[in-house]
């Protein structure tokens, strides 16, 4: 069953990114919209190509590039998230690392587990 929803999703992200020229916009709580990421590429079931700064990572001139793959293992689906990113920052970048990637690793786990129970 985890492996169904979660091509569901596959789909439904990538239907919903639609043509290389598409943005993935993101609505706060006080009702405004930030550019995240554009899309760049996307393989239907197989690959997803985006490129962007996140949140905090905005106000840097930072350029980020994220790619989600999925593939088959066994009766399941391997999802693999990658996002690197470049550019200069005053502080460095080295501080930014560990936050970007526990919410990345939060956003992966909220996704396993509503892929395996239905909830977030």
């Amino acid at each position: 069953m985890g492996r169904c929803r979660l091509v569901a999703i596959a789909i439904l992200v990538m239907a919903v990114a639609g043509p290389a020229s598409a943005e993935v916009m993101e609505a706060s709580e006080t009702g405004f919209l930030v550019k995240n990421e554009a899309l760049i590429s996307a393989v239907p079931l197989k690959e997803l190509r985006l490129t962007g700064a996140l949140g905090p990572l905005q106000e840097a001139g930072l350029a980020g590039s994220m790619s989600w793959k999925l593939s088959e293992a066994g009766s399941t689906t391997k999802v693999e998230l990658t996002y690197s990113v470049g550019g200069y920052r005053q502080e460095g970048l080295r501080s930014l690392a560990p936050p970007v990637d526990s919410v990345l690793r939060g956003q992966l786990l909220r996704l396993k587990s509503y892929t395996e129970t239905g909830r977030p």
